[in-house]
């Protein structure tokens, strides 16, 4: 996985608030590991802040930011995208092609960093940088560079290569979508749509 940014302050409020806890809890820890209140250096007990913000963060970046009590105070914007994804994309490389290509896009989530892998039967392409923008009209809207790399029955016309996806993330009826575009770089030039649907369970847009 790989770190991604997100146009929201929520990061530096979160991390101001973790480490006054930890300061907190390592004194709340030293009065009862001294009960006769000899005097010492709590800060630098065992266990310290440091650990004890250490450990909260990673708690809070894998699981705690998902809670729904924090999404719903508007707290955490960033939406959960993880899971597995299924639908279909449309590439000008297969001009001419009856049907939409069946694609799936598994996404590995965490506050701060971001995997993605979609797949078809001839290539696949994994994320190599992330960005969240929090657009409050259209949806969150999830851009990433790829490096794709062709299948053992790709045609060999089809090389390795970069590029760019664009992706919103929508409400339609009872599930939620991923849908928009995504071009690619010099030497295969090419560029399409992508359309997938949530397989599991749903992300809350905001």
């Amino acid at each position: 996985m790989h770190p991604y940014s997100i146009d929201s302050n929520e990061r530096e409020r979160t991390v101001a608030v973790l480490a006054i806890l930890a300061v907190l809890l390592t004194w709340l820890f030293s009065l009862d590991a001294n009960p006769v209140h000899i005097p010492s250096y709590w800060w630098v007990s065992a266990p310290s802040a440091m650990s004890i913000f250490g450990g909260l963060y990673t708690l809070f970046d894998k699981r705690l930011w998902k809670w729904s009590l924090l999404q719903k105070t508007g707290w955490i914007k960033t939406p959960d995208l993880s899971g597995l994804w299924e639908g279909k994309l449309e590439s000008s490389f297969y001009e001419g092609a009856e049907h939409p290509i069946p694609a799936t896009l598994r996404i590995n989530q965490t506050w701060t960093r971001i995997g993605v892998l979609l797949e078809t039967s001839t290539s696949s392409g994994r994320n190599m940088t992330g960005a969240i923008i929090l657009d409050e009209l259209r949806g969150p809207e999830f851009t990433y560079e790829f490096q794709g790399d062709p299948g053992a029955l790709a045609p060999d016309t089809m090389h390795a290569h970069r590029g760019t996806a664009r992706l919103f993330l929508e409400a339609e009826d009872s599930d939620y979508i991923l849908a928009g575009e995504y071009y690619t770089g010099r030497d295969r030039r090419t560029l399409g749509t992508l359309r997938f649907r949530k397989a599991a369970q749903k992300p809350k847009p905001r």
